[in-house]
Formats: structure tokens, sequence, C-alpha cells
């Protein structure tokens, strides 16, 4: 479960319900629950935390890396400060796998850097199926 109750499942949760509800564990580990809020969540990571960014490949790293550490996590890897704002520009001046690389070398945590590396060495198993 890559959600947090009172964090990304929430605002996940407002967006499809329109309710604000702190979710608990035990619903996000229903599948059906944890897939239509997972990929909610990373709609907004996309479309709202990362919509500046113009680069829809940097833009997609940015948000993986966001789902797995947090956007603050994200913008701290980059630019040093957990200010996502702050960090696009610097994003957008940067070629998608210079984003890459510097999440997967200065994420906080293993973690989050393998989960962005595992993340992209799958995209091909995926984008087969369009």
């Amino acid at each position: 479960m890559q959600l947090v109750p009172r964090g990304g499942a929430r605002d996940a949760h407002r967006m499809i319900h329109g309710k604000d509800r702190v979710l608990t564990p035990k619903y996000l580990y229903k599948p059906k629950n944890n897939i239509e809020l997972g990929t909610a969540y990373l709609h907004i990571l996309a479309n709202r935390y990362m919509k500046a960014v113009h680069d829809p490949t940097s833009r997609m790293y940015c948000a993986i890396a966001a789902y797995n550490a947090g956007a603050a996590n994200v913008g701290y890897a980059l630019i040093g400060s957990k200010s996502m704002q702050k960090a696009i520009p610097t994003i957008n001046r940067m070629e998608p796998e210079a984003v890459y690389v510097k999440l997967t070398q200065s994420l906080p945590f293993k973690e989050s850097r393998s989960y962005v590396k595992k993340i992209r060495d799958r995209i091909p198993l995926y984008t087969r199926w369009k």
C-alpha cells in the first residue's frame, strides 16, 4: 500500500467521491479501493502538483517519485528545498534523463530511488498494451 490514509488516499477520495474522509488501512488494503485511489492519486500528482513541468517524461518521473516519497522529497532531491513550486523551474531546464538520474541518486530514501528505477524499467511491459 503506497497510499497514506491522511495524505494521498484522502486527496484521491476527495477527488473521486467529493467527500473529505480519512480512510482506514483495512479499506485501503482492498485491491479495488487501492487501485482506484492509487490511480486517482497518481493523476493528482501528475496533473496538479507537477502540472507546470513541461516535459511529459520529466513530469512522469517526478509523479512516480512523489507517489512513493512525497512531493516535498522530490523538490528536496532536485534543489535541496521541499518546495515543488520552487523545483519546477529547475526541472524545466533539465532533460528528462537528467531528472531521472537526479531522482535515482538524490531521493532521501533508498526505497524511493529503487522504486523510480523499477517503474521505469517496467514501462515497456505496459506500453505495448496501448
